[in-house]
């Protein structure tokens, strides 16, 4: 979701990004991993492409759906 290379971004925080697919992102990163949270306003199915891999995500309209990434 984000590249945060370098002590500049060690840590940081999205909130309330929209998507092209039509959710909201909140995204937190640490040195220990990552966590994203998507609120969908529709319901719509998504690829989540990572290092070590893509797979198929089915978002429905008004549920929220956490994401994580390393120790979060």
């Amino acid at each position: 979701l984000l590249p945060a290379p370098g002590p500049a971004l060690a840590a940081g925080e999205l909130r309330g990004v929209r998507t092209r697919f039509g959710a909201e992102l909140d995204l937190a990163w640490g040195p220990d991993g990552a966590r994203a949270v998507l609120r969908p306003h529709r319901t719509h199915r998504i690829e989540v492409r990572t290092s070590s891999g893509t797979e198929p995500l089915d978002l429905v309209a008004g549920e929220d759906h956490v994401l994580t990434l390393g120790t979060w």
